[in-house]
């Protein structure tokens, strides 16, 4: 289905939406008797630090799993390393498009027996990514463009490396 098929459904839903909101009793919370109540007994005014204290959530980037990393492409060897975080953040952020056209750029370059690309949980930087890690230098909001870069200079360095 094209999208000018699916406009029409998307703006009827939305009308469905409001229509069901307009006939709801309670549509704001200050009109609500409990949230009045419990502003009443414990929270003080709204805005208040005791209200901001228990209401107001707050984010911390914390390690959500801890472990190997998932070999994708060979491992061992002279391989140059590519860890691509598949966490959620970055998870959200692209990193399984960024990982699936990686690894399509490995395979159309042959570098499959000269690059290793792994999957790893979590690279500490969740509010940065998709995070990449190449060769030990980690790139954050990482594009494929980017990525390849860094890999080319890694197996540029390796080659010389290897040469001398």
């Amino acid at each position: 289905m094209n999208a000018a098929a699916t406009a029409p459904r998307r703006f009827e839903k939305v009308l469905q939406i409001l229509d069901l909101d307009a006939g709801m009793d309670l549509r704001v919370s200050r009109e609500n008797a409990l949230v009045t109540r419990a502003y009443h007994d414990r929270l003080g005014a709204p805005g208040s630090p005791e209200a901001h204290r228990l209401l107001h959530t707050r984010y911390s980037i914390r390690r959500r799993s801890s472990g190997d990393a998932i070999a994708l492409t060979g491992e061992g060897g002279a391989r140059v390393p590519v860890s691509v975080c598949v966490g959620t953040g970055c998870h959200l952020r692209g990193s399984q498009q960024l990982l699936k056209a990686l690894m399509r750029h490995v395979e159309e370059a042959g570098l499959e027996d000269r690059v290793s690309v792994q999957a790893t949980f979590c690279l500490e930087a969740c509010d940065r990514g998709p995070t990449v890690r190449v060769a030990g230098q980690v790139l954050h909001r990482a594009g494929l463009e980017a990525v390849t870069g860094l890999l080319d200079q890694a197996l540029s360095a390796e080659a010389a490396d290897g040469a001398r």
